[in-house]
C-alpha cells in the first residue's frame, strides 16, 4: 500500500506538470494571436492612410479551364472610387481631376486591346497605376499621351468603340476594380513601370541598354509571344533620305555592327560613321531596334519586329502569359522583377 501511495503521488505531480504546460502553451497561444491582430490592425490602418502594404509573394502559375470565356464580374458594375486624385492633361490641353481608379480605367482604355485576355488588362492596370503615381511623385499632373501614358475620358471610349462600348467598359472597369490600389514597390517606393506593345516576340530590353542607366526591377526577361500586328514591318528610304536624316555620308555601305543582349540593333554604321540603334529609330521613326538592314538599288528596306522602346511589360506578351494560364501576379512579377505588389 505505501509503494502504492508513492506510485500516485508521482502520476498526481506529473499531472500537474503536464497541466501547468497546457497551461503555459494556452496564454503563449492567445499572447501572439494578440500581437498578430495588433499587426493587422496596424496594417489596416496604415493602409486607411495610403501607406503601402507588401502582399504576400506571388503564386506558381495555374492553367485555366476556359480561357476563351471572359466572365463579367459584379466588380464591373461598381463606381470606380479612390480618395487619390489624379491631375490629368488631355491632348486639348485641359486639366482634368479625376480619382485614381478612373483615371487607370481611362488609361486602359487607351493603351491596351480591350479583347486581350482580362489577367493582361489586370496586369496593365497595376502597370498603369505604378507609373501614374511614380510619375505624379515628380509632378504636378501627368499628360494623356506619349511624353507618359496614354488616356481616353468616357466621351473618347464611346466614340472610339462605338455599339460594343457597354461591354468593353465593363471589361476595363472590372480590370480596374479587381486590382483597386495595387501598385508595384521596390524597397518600398513605387515603382517607374514602363511597359511597351510588343518586344518582337523574342525577349524584352533592360533599361542599361535601352537608356544608360541600371534599374533593378527593369531586366531583360524572356518573352516568347511570337508574331504579333506589329511583325514583319517594312520600313523603306531612299539612300539619300536615309542618310540625310541621320546626317550621315550619302554614300558608303550601311549594315549593323552590334546589338545587345535581346537582340536589339545596339549600333548600325552608315558610310563608316557609326549611329546609336535608338538614335537610328527616332529619326527613321521606326516602330522597333528590332530589324535587319537590306539595300537593294538606291533603296534601303528596314523590316522591323515590335513596337516599343522595348523596356518592362511587353503588352503581347502579357496576353501570351496570360492565356498560357498565368494570373495578372505572375506576370507582373516576371516583367519587373524583383518587384512587391503593395497598396496605395
Amino acid at each position: 500500500m505505501a509503494k502504492r501511495k508513492i506510485m500516485t503521488a508521482k502520476r498526481l505531480k506529473k499531472r500537474r506538470l503536464r497541466r501547468a504546460l497546457w497551461i503555459v502553451s494556452v496564454i503563449a497561444f492567445a499572447l501572439a494571436m494578440g500581437q498578430y491582430a495588433e499587426k493587422i490592425n496596424a496594417a489596416r490602418e496604415a493602409s486607411a492612410d495610403s501607406q503601402p502594404i507588401i502582399s504576400a509573394d506571388y503564386p506558381a502559375p495555374a492553367v485555366k479551364e476556359n480561357k476563351d470565356e471572359q466572365k463579367i464580374s459584379e466588380s464591373s458594375t461598381q463606381e470606380l472610387t479612390s480618395d487619390f486624385i489624379v491631375k490629368v492633361k488631355s491632348k486639348d490641353g485641359e486639366i482634368i481631376e479625376q480619382n485614381l481608379e478612373e483615371y487607370v480605367s481611362g488609361v486602359l482604355a487607351a493603351e491596351m486591346p480591350v479583347n486581350f485576355d482580362l489577367e493582361a488588362l489586370k496586369a496593365q492596370a497595376v502597370a498603369a497605376r505604378s507609373y501614374c503615381i511614380y510619375y505624379l511623385g515628380k509632378n504636378d499632373y501627368i499628360p494623356a499621351g506619349v511624353s507618359a501614358q496614354d488616356w481616353l475620358s468616357e466621351e473618347e471610349q464611346r466614340e472610339r468603340w462605338g455599339d460594343n462600348y457597354e461591354n468593353y467598359r465593363q471589361k476595363i472597369v472590372q480590370a480596374a476594380a479587381e486590382t483597386k490600389g495595387e501598385v508595384l514597390l521596390w524597397q518600398d517606393s513605387v515603382i517607374e513601370a514602363v511597359y511597351h506593345a510588343s518586344c518582337g516576340g523574342y525577349k524584352t530590353a533592360s533599361a542599361a541598354d535601352v537608356w544608360g542607366g541600371y534599374i533593378p526591377y527593369l531586366q531583360s526577361v524572356d518573352c516568347p509571344h511570337g508574331e504579333d500586328k506589329h511583325s514583319k514591318k517594312e520600313n523603306r528610304f531612299s539612300k539619300a533620305e536615309l542618310a540625310e536624316s541621320l546626317g550621315a555620308p550619302a554614300k558608303g555601305e550601311i549594315k549593323i555592327t552590334a546589338k545587345d543582349a535581346s537582340g536589339r540593333v545596339a549600333e548600325i554604321t552608315v558610310g563608316g560613321e557609326a549611329f546609336q540603334g535608338n538614335e537610328v529609330r527616332s529619326a527613321l521613326g521606326l516602330p522597333s531596334t528590332v530589324f535587319t538592314v537590306k539595300t537593294k538599288g538606291d533603296e534601303v528596306i528596314i523590316t522591323t519586329d515590335g513596337s516599343g522602346h522595348g523596356v518592362g511589360m511587353c503588352q503581347y506578351g502579357a496576353n501570351y502569359y496570360a492565356l498560357e494560364g498565368w494570373d495578372y501576379k505572375q506576370i507582373l512579377a516576371h516583367f519587373y522583377q524583383q518587384t512587391e505588389l503593395g497598396k496605395v
